[in-house]
């Protein structure tokens, strides 16, 4: 009905995630992860964006205000290669 299609599937920390696209040329629109653990104090959140260059992704990113420590930042790549 939606049309979308499994693109990438990953374990990360321990969560099986789940990509899906409808643009074979995008990794995913929608990332599927089970619910949460009540034990865990955060929930997955994602924030993408598309930039024309390196240098454009610098320039936005020093504009933004630091995260609180207790954040981890990390990219899906990074992720799936801990």
């Amino acid at each position: 009905m939606l049309a979308f299609t499994i693109s990438d599937q990953a374990q990360i920390r321990g969560l099986e995630l789940i990509f899906l696209t409808r643009n074979p040329y995008e990794h995913h629109q929608i990332a599927l992860v089970p619910g949460r653990d009540p034990s865990h104090p955060f929930t997955v959140n994602q924030i993408a964006s598309r930039v024309v260059s390196l240098p454009e992704l610098r320039r936005i990113y020093a504009q933004i205000e630091p995260p609180p420590p207790s954040w981890t930042p990390v990219s899906v790549s990074q992720a799936v290669m801990a």
